[in-house]
């Protein structure tokens, strides 16, 4: 039974790097996706440096002139979204109306609780927590928790 549990986490580490190949994603060691995730938008801005936890039914999105990094040991809880852009409505008959709103940077440490919006032109400080159904539209100083629509700092953790 043991040999077949090893061949079964093989056969899955290969299938994850063949996707990640094919999607030319640019992950670190040790990131695990627990579930059907929607990345979209340019795949080569998504960049996630370390370890990292990034559960069923997220939603990530980058545009061609904002990146989304992701630092090491950051989990991201279901059903949560992380996009670097918006709609442009003032050219809405072009092709690509998406304007970036700035890079998103999740620091190390980093929990995103369930349902969370991520907006772009976002960081994320170390060692902090976003509240479940939260929308971040403002810097996230380090070692705090946030919570609410817009998240405002509820709690310093030091």
């Amino acid at each position: 039974m043991i040999i077949f549990e090893k061949i079964d986490k093989l056969i899955r580490a290969v299938l994850i790097s063949i996707r990640v190949l094919y999607y030319r994603l640019r992950l670190g060691w040790g990131v695990t996706v627990g579930g059907p995730i929607k990345i979209f938008g340019n795949r080569r801005n998504i960049i996630i440096k370390g370890k990292a936890g990034i559960n069923a039914f997220c939603v990530i999105g980058a545009s061609d002139d904002g990146k989304i990094i992701i630092g090491n040991n950051v989990s991201i809880s279901p059903c949560s979204v992380i996009v670097s852009y918006g709609l442009d409505t003032s050219v809405l008959d072009m092709k690509r109306p998406h304007k970036s709103s700035g890079d998103i940077v999740l620091e190390d440490n980093v929990w995103i609780c369930s349902n969370v919006t991520v907006t772009g032109g976002i960081r994320i400080g170390k060692n902090s927590v976003v509240a479940a159904g939260s929308v971040v539209s403002k810097d996230v100083p380090a070692d705090c928790i946030v919570a609410g629509v817009p998240a405002q700092i509820v709690k310093k953790l030091r």
